[in-house]
């Protein structure tokens, strides 16, 4: 499959030159179709022969464009978490992937990483409910389209009723009630229910004020790497919450996810 990728990346340039010396042809069109097609194996191609070559920062600084740009999904993500484990940036490294785990959050891959960064961080087990370790397993778009769905299944239902009355039609339409209710506030709960300034990764070990400054005491040290939950920001402190522990951490030492 890799040798594949390469092969159709060096003959999309192949073509993508030899349609810059016949302009305003149908075989322009039709070469310039092909090429939209085979440009994003050419661009995993790149990134892919940069890490083959154990060219980690190299191949970083790929990925990240592409993610900066708008230009890549989860896997880029997913790859530029890889470079940096491999550079030995473990909170870099987790920060890329929980952003990953974002727009993926049924990988093996990405969980996987993730279990073996824990460890190698020495990172405490925070325990989650059984509503927010399922609202972990879905994305917001699926939550969206279930609700969607849904909610069309039970009009259908409904109104089979009406013209029926049927018994079955009526209890697969309170089923389907149900189900859409816990869609519906799954939704809201992804959409609303975390902290009001989302999550980050605490990229050096750090300690925890009790108040938004260097002067006030010391409640906690925090391990680098630890996902914080972000509440509240006052002059270059944030207020947040690191599993049992609530308080103001400096805002250079904490990337978003």
């Amino acid at each position: 499959m890799k040798n594949i990728k390469r092969f159709t990346a060096r003959l999309t340039r192949k073509f993508i030159t030899l349609l810059g010396t016949v302009p305003n042809t149908p075989v322009f069109a039709a070469m310039m179709l092909a090429a939209t097609i085979f440009v994003p194996f050419a661009a995993a191609d790149e990134g892919e022969d940069l890490y083959q070559k154990q060219n980690w920062r190299g191949a970083f600084e790929f990925y990240k464009s592409r993610i900066d740009a708008d230009q890549g999904g989860w896997e880029d993500c997913y790859n530029a978490g890889n470079c940096l484990f491999r550079m030995g940036k473990y909170p870099e490294a987790r920060l890329y992937y929980l952003r990953a785990k974002k727009l993926s959050p049924r990988s093996r891959d990405i969980n996987y990483n993730l279990q073996v960064l824990g460890e190698k961080l020495s990172l405490p087990d925070v325990p989650q409910s059984a509503l927010a370790s399922l609202g972990d397993l879905f994305t917001e778009d699926e939550f969206r389209t279930a609700v969607v769905v849904v909610t069309w299944l039970f009009f259908f239902a409904a109104m089979l009723h009406v013209f029926t009355k049927s018994e079955l039609s009526l209890w697969l339409a309170a089923a389907l009630f149900v189900t859409g209710a816990f869609a519906w506030g799954a939704l809201y709960a992804k959409m609303n229910g975390g902290p009001t300034g989302g999550y980050g990764i605490v990229m050096r070990e750090e300690g925890m004020q009790s108040g938004p400054g260097a002067s006030y005491k010391v409640i906690a040290s925090v391990p680098a790497g630890m996902k914080a939950a972000i509440y509240d920001e006052e002059e270059g402190w944030l207020f947040v919450r690191v599993a049992a522990s609530s308080g103001w951490i400096r805002k250079s030492a904490l990337e978003k996810i």
